[in-house]
């Protein structure tokens, strides 16, 4: 009897001590791939408020083709990005079409916004930043 419970006494052990291996060895892959997930959460977030921020100026653009600082500050009036601040540009040109019964033809504008995308962490094969970039085309509406 004695002999046998020595031996479940160590098998116990041996087990515990197990446990503790595999477990540090997965959570540090499980805390890098939870790590990867927020970041890239965040990025998607990040993609989709500089959509967002490409329409508002666009928006206003189609209003007002010749206020270069109203179409930025209306773009970014609809920021809530942190870090560095986001680029915006804007272009007015002739679409393709044609004004019916008249010479002139529409014109469009185009505002793109770029944000320069910066993870929490720094992963060996992921880059320091990631440049995001939308752009958005209207037809101007006013003068």
């Amino acid at each position: 009897m004695k002999i046998r419970r020595y031996r479940s006494q160590s098998h116990s052990r041996r087990s515990r001590g197990q446990s503790l291996v595999e477990f540090a060895l997965v959570v540090p892959v499980m805390l890098s791939l939870l790590v990867i997930a927020i970041d890239l959460g965040r990025a998607m977030s990040a993609y989709n408020q500089v959509g967002s921020m490409a329409r508002e100026g666009a928006l206003y653009g189609s209003l007002h083709p010749d206020d270069d600082s109203g179409i930025s500050a209306a773009a970014l009036a609809e920021s809530s990005l942190s870090g560095t601040a986001p680029a915006v540009a804007s272009d007015v040109e002739d679409d393709s079409f044609d004004v019916p019964n008249t010479t002139t033809p529409y014109q469009k504008i185009t505002v793109t916004v770029t944000y320069d995308f910066k993870p929490l962490f720094s992963f060996p094969p992921l880059p320091d930043s990631i440049t995001l970039r939308r752009s958005v085309e209207m037809r101007v509406t006013g003068s």
